[in-house]
């Protein structure tokens, strides 16, 4: 539920204070507790596999966020959430 994904997001919060922390998330009310947020994608060329990670600057952290929560078609709302989310937890 969202509130225990909010609990567990705030223990792991504390945790990074303390030690490094890495978590791979679906759930906005974890993503949006991250001090940083990297996009990982892997891809296939030329019979060959890579793997490229890029760290997301604050606009690409909402648009993620706001993924999370509404999908491929990202609404206003979902952004407007996810903007939320992410001041509330800083």
């Amino acid at each position: 539920s969202g509130k225990a994904a909010g609990r567990i997001g705030e223990k792991l919060c504390s945790l990074g204070k303390k030690k490094q922390v890495i978590c791979i998330t679906h759930l906005p009310q974890i993503a949006s507790l991250a001090d940083n947020h990297y996009l990982i994608e892997k891809s296939f060329e030329n019979e060959s596999f890579s793997t490229n990670v890029h760290i997301l600057d604050h606009h690409e952290r909402v648009l993620e966020v706001a993924r999370i929560i509404s999908g491929d078609n990202i609404s206003e709302s979902a952004k407007k959430a996810a903007e939320e989310m992410i001041k509330f937890y800083k």
